[in-house]
């Protein structure tokens, strides 16, 4: 298995490009019948969740205009608009090098996107011969897609690859053809994430190939891992002094051995303290720091056990202050921009007063 991301599944992740800004979708928690049951690592974004999120909300509401342009363009450019038209995105690898999948549910605007790939002048267009399959070629290599209608929904499921049998395959698993993740033995791919999930991500096996591959000390010990995020109320619901809602982290990352769990719990916390100062030491940044104090970890045996919860309200006092600060050094480096460009125009001037040049007669003795 080789935890990559490939250039066609990077380009699921550029049709959707963050789901702070995708303002009318809806995805839910990870469908396991579109997952190969022989998957062993997936990662799964519920855009829905993020939508609901008190975060989410936020960056909505703090897009930039920039953005705004860029997928208006793409919308001209393809008629789909990422912020109404796609409503959710997994990744997932099933052990051969470079056979990651990307499925990204829809709606049927999904296929007019693939219709307009011809004119769009992709390199090498191909309509391939089985099951109305796409191909072009991105940075050299061959990237292959297909659209489906996902049973049971009103949504339509655009599958990518830069492997055509694995495209195959993975098509097989959208049609029932092929076993899916919900059939599969209980391991922690199959442990469903809880209601306010954003985020969720799952491997195992990992010590095949992605331990030994990895650079961070962390993964080179890591078996398996399972990790979610995301919002939801506090455990009691009450109005505490952070708020009723709280950003939640959980991660349970199974090492080979007690001793390397207590290790990367070491190496973890000695990170967070280094990031933690990172943050403090800049102005724009300084009041994120303390929501680091909101992780905890823990052993248990080969486990390493990850928590984090901050109240939602915390969080977004936080955003705000650094989002004043960013405004505020802009609007000085702005006013510095202007103050130079309009010294530098003064200096190329003529002066207007400026007293002439006496010319000396020739009579006095100047030449």
């Amino acid at each position: 298995m080789r935890f990559q991301l490939t250039r066609c599944a990077a380009l699921a992740l550029i049709l959707a490009p963050a789901s702070g800004i995708l303002r009318s979708a809806h995805a839910g928690p990870l469908e396991q019948t579109s997952v190969d049951q022989g998957a062993t690592w997936v990662v799964h974004i519920d855009i829905e969740a993020a939508l609901r999120s008190v975060l989410g909300k936020f960056l909505i509401e703090k897009s930039s205009p920039d953005l705004d342009k860029a997928i208006a363009a793409f919308k001209a450019r393809f008629a789909i608009d990422p912020r109404t038209d796609l409503r959710g995105i997994t990744l997932y690898g099933t052990g051969a090098d470079e056979d990651t999948t990307g499925v990204i549910a829809g709606n049927e605007n999904i296929k007019t996107f693939f219709d307009s790939l011809p004119r769009e002048g992709m390199s090498d267009y191909k309509l391939e011969d089985s099951g109305g399959m796409h191909s072009w070629i991105t940075e050299g290599k061959r990237c292959y897609a297909a659209v489906r209608a996902h049973p049971g929904t009103k949504s339509q499921l655009a599958i990518f690859s830069s492997n055509k049998a694995r495209l195959e395959k993975s098509l097989a698993v959208i049609d029932g053809s092929v076993p899916t993740l919900a059939t599969a033995e209980p391991s922690v791919l199959t442990e469903k994430a809880r209601d306010g999930a954003i985020l969720f991500a799952a491997a195992k096996d990992m010590e095949q190939s992605v331990s030994k591959k990895a650079k961070s000390n962390v993964i080179q010990r890591t078996r398996e891992m399972r990790v979610e995020m995301g919002e939801r109320a506090t455990a009691d619901g009450a109005d505490t002094a952070e708020g009723k809602r709280e950003m939640y982290v959980e991660g349970v990352l199974t090492s080979a051995s007690a001793e390397s769990a207590l290790k990367m719990k070491n190496l973890s916390m000695g990170a967070l303290a280094v990031a933690q100062s990172a943050l403090a030491s800049m102005p724009e940044t300084a009041s994120l720091a303390p929501l680091m104090n909101g992780f905890s970890m823990e052993t248990s045996g080969s486990r390493l056990i990850v928590n984090y919860r901050r109240g939602t309200d915390r969080i977004m006092e936080a955003l705000k202050q650094v989002a004043a600060k960013i405004e505020v050094t802009e609007k000085g480096i702005n006013a510095g921009v202007e103050i130079k460009d309009k010294k530098s125009d003064d200096s190329d001037a003529p002066a207007k007063d400026a007293p002439a040049k006496e010319r000396k007669d020739p009579k006095d003795g100047g030449g």
